[in-house]
């Protein structure tokens, strides 16, 4: 299990695509004997809004969930 964390500035917001994409890296890349093929990975990906900043524009909705396909 990894746990991803952005740390920036307290002003600074980090972006989604951010935090997807260093999710969405692969841990391994030893491939199956059995198949030939590289073994599915996958990561679950929760926002937490900042509700603490001001912020124009309508509700954004629940945050979105993210899965690699291998």
């Amino acid at each position: 299990m990894t746990h991803i964390m952005g740390l920036r500035a307290f002003t600074s917001q980090l972006l989604r695509e951010q935090v997807v994409g260093r999710g969405l890296r692969r841990m391994s890349y030893e491939v199956n004997p059995e198949t030939g093929l590289l073994e599915p990975e996958y990561v679950n990906i929760f926002g937490v809004p900042f509700t603490f900043l001001p912020h124009e524009g309508g509700e954004d909705g629940p945050p979105q969930r993210f899965a690699q396909n291998g």
